[in-house]
């Protein structure tokens, strides 16, 4: 997690002067491409093409811990 978290810290310095709204966007949008690429290593016939796509969890659960602290 530790570069996770370094990560994470970067993005946000980077992102600092930014409106909420804009980040609100960004986040959006990055994560409908995360999505649409997902969508590239999954078969019908024959399920995930690709082990890193059970990284998709792990960034949801990601995602969902960012999204809680802001939810009141």
């Amino acid at each position: 997690m530790k570069f996770v978290n370094r990560w994470n810290n970067q993005i946000l310095n980077e992102k600092k002067l930014l409106s909420f709204e804009t980040i609100r966007k960004q986040f959006i949008q990055t994560r409908q491409r995360v999505f649409r690429e997902f969508g590239e290593l999954w078969s019908d016939n024959e399920g995930l093409l690709h082990p890193f796509a059970l990284q998709i969890d792990d960034l949801s659960a990601h995602d969902a811990k960012h999204i809680a602290k802001d939810i009141k």
